[in-house]
């Protein structure tokens, strides 16, 4: 079985708790307001009623943006913790390192997961999304289309997961070249949702599995049967050790 390496804590982890810390802020500001709201007929001061009835205006619309960032970031989190438990089923020579941050060139790159084994280094991107999903190779934006309970269809764009990870591949791979480090980085979008149906056309070095079209397994097939040099283990380490710094 593979390893697994985290860093402290993951930064959807961080960024969770900061958006509760702000919906129970929101509530509590709430409450406020309703009890200004109330106080103003209790001491005859319309004012108060006003001002109470402004700050739950603005306490239900914070909280309802809080609660959308914290279902997205759950969302996020939950895929990432998925894919972790698939490439755990990997040959225990290879590494998994979870949530990154890779800087190269004064800029940095969110990285979800980089496996690292004797058939290579491996850049993830892991997308937790449903519905069905299109775009092409070369576009910067897709389209998701997600049917509701009640049969409606609506579309949402999202930026191309394929230009994403070939943004983290060059990083990592200049990263690693700072330490004399010259390997071949390969990128990999992975759709953990089983209900994801992935249309992409043009051609692409970097390929898309989905978990809803058996892509899991492909997906660890594709690591497992890469054909170039394999890496010594005193790659590895050395690759690893670069990771290591890296985790968030």
């Amino acid at each position: 079985m593979a390893e697994v390496v985290t860093g402290e804590k993951n930064h959807l982890e961080v960024h969770l708790e900061r958006w509760r810390r702000r919906k129970r802020s929101a509530r509590w500001w709430m409450v406020g307001g309703i009890l200004l709201f109330l106080a103003g007929p209790a001491f005859t001061k319309p004012m108060y009623s006003l001002f109470g009835l402004l700050i739950v205006s603005v306490s239900a619309m914070v909280m309802r943006r809080t609660s959308r960032e914290l279902e997205v970031l759950g969302v996020g989190l939950a895929g990432e913790k998925e894919a972790e438990e698939a490439f755990s089923n990997l040959p225990g020579e290879y590494v998994i390192y979870s949530d990154l941050e890779i800087e190269s060139d004064g800029k940095i790159s969110q990285v979800d997961h980089v496996v690292v084994g004797p058939t290579g280094v491996f850049v993830v991107e892991t997308k937790n999304v449903y519905g069905r999903v299109v775009g092409n190779a070369d576009d910067a934006d897709w389209t998701q289309f997600k049917t509701t309970e009640s049969g409606h269809v609506y579309e949402k764009q999202m930026y191309s997961p394929v230009k994403q990870v070939g943004t983290h591949v060059y990083r990592l791979a200049e990263r690693l070249k700072e330490e004399q480090i010259h390997v071949w980085v390969q990128g990999i979008v992975y759709f953990v949702h089983p209900d994801t149906d992935v249309e992409m056309t043009g051609f692409s070095k970097i390929p898309v599995f989905s978990a809803g079209d058996e892509g899991t397994e492909k997906l660890m097939d594709f690591i497992l049967a890469s054909n170039r040099r394999p890496l010594s283990k005193e790659i590895r380490e050395r690759i690893g050790e670069v990771l290591s710094d890296c985790l968030m």
